[in-house]
């Protein structure tokens, strides 16, 4: 949802520095993950939000690539439907509830669909900020099926087995809104 505001902001609001502010917050997309993991950590750790699921939840919420594939989505909107709704009296918060939200569903799930994986999928920044084995990420327990000296495979093949699961369950519940995200903007007529 925040990176869907923020695309309508930069798809259809006008403010001065626009595309600078756009290209800075893209340019971010080159620094690695791991040069920001020890700043990210420590500011979870000053807010004392290591060991809590906050500490895997909060730098999920925002990420430039939602942020950045909301406007492409939203910027093939006809700007048309929002003037009418602006002389109809809409407020920004209006027409971004009312006309851009159900216009970007099929976009926010392949959004939602991406986050899911990699956060499902995300193993080093779980294995950083928590230290309590019962709020380990899956992927993490996983790890912890290998010892030094033995490691069961048939445990670490059925662990492997059963975390594919949820991934690809989602997939199948929501490939239709899939497909309609990825092809939406691809064919202007």
């Amino acid at each position: 949802m925040i990176a869907t505001y923020g695309g309508f902001i930069f798809a259809k609001i006008n403010f001065k520095g626009k595309k600078l502010l756009f290209m800075i917050i893209l340019s971010s997309l080159m620094i690695p993950f791991h040069v920001t993991l020890i700043p990210s950590f420590l500011i979870l750790k000053s807010l004392k939000l290591t060991d809590t699921h906050l500490a895997l939840i909060l730098p999920a919420l925002v990420n430039v690539f939602g942020l950045f594939l909301m406007r492409q989505a939203i910027s093939t909107f006809p700007r048309e439907i929002l003037d009418q709704a602006r002389i109809d009296g809409a407020s920004e918060m209006d027409i971004f509830l009312k006309i851009i939200i159900p216009l970007a569903k099929s976009q926010m799930f392949v959004l939602a669909i991406l986050t899911f994986v990699a956060q499902w999928n995300s193993f080093l920044w779980p294995l950083i900020v928590l230290n309590r084995s019962k709020l380990f990420t899956i992927q993490v327990g996983l790890a912890t099926l290998q010892d030094q000296f033995l490691t069961d495979y048939g445990i670490l093949m059925a662990g492997a087995f059963i975390t594919s699961l949820p991934v690809i369950l989602v997939f199948f519940l929501f490939s239709r809104y899939l497909t309609k995200g990825i092809f939406a903007g691809a064919i202007k007529s």
